[in-house]
């Protein structure tokens, strides 16, 4: 199988949003989770965060608990660990100068961006905010914008 087009979006979901939601669905409060985990609600809070790691022993009390296999919960938390490290890696030079054209500061006081620090997290707001996947696209949607145009210029 070929992977070159994989599905790769410039998001991460943590494994807590899946215990979240399943949460939800089986009436179980923070509390009670905290409680059947063995766990504190501090720890929990953090998890659902994506903050905590899963470990093999929380990953088999969490399919005690919710009925999925531990390896289900190991491997959701590798997958979110693997999309944080590549969504969040350092910004090639390109990139960086892609987003430095941009008043980014301006834009997160208008509100226009989230208030963000980390310069991999401003790009991903940026290509966000302008819909676009990668900076290929926005250098189609320019060209495809200003391609064409032609400007007049005077001899005085």
């Amino acid at each position: 199988m070929n992977n070159s087009h994989a599905f790769q979006p410039n998001w991460a979901s943590p494994p807590g949003e899946t215990i979240q939601e399943i949460m939800s669905e089986k009436k179980i409060t923070v509390s009670d989770f905290s409680e059947k985990a063995g766990i504190g609600i501090k720890f929990v809070n953090s998890l659902l965060l994506g903050n905590e790691k899963i470990t093999g022993a929380l990953a088999d009390r969490l399919a005690d608990i919710f009925g999925a296999d531990s390896d289900f919960w190991l491997n959701r938390e590798a997958q979110y660990r693997e999309d944080i490290e590549r969504i969040f890696k350092a910004l090639s030079e390109e990139e960086e100068s892609w987003l430095n054209k941009f008043p980014v500061k301006s834009m997160q006081k208008l509100g226009w961006l989230p208030e963000e620090k980390v310069q991999a997290k401003k790009f991903l707001h940026c290509l966000d905010y302008f819909n676009i996947d990668n900076i290929e696209q926005w250098r189609d949607l320019q060209e495809a914008h200003y391609g064409n145009i032609m400007f007049r210029t005077s001899n005085i």
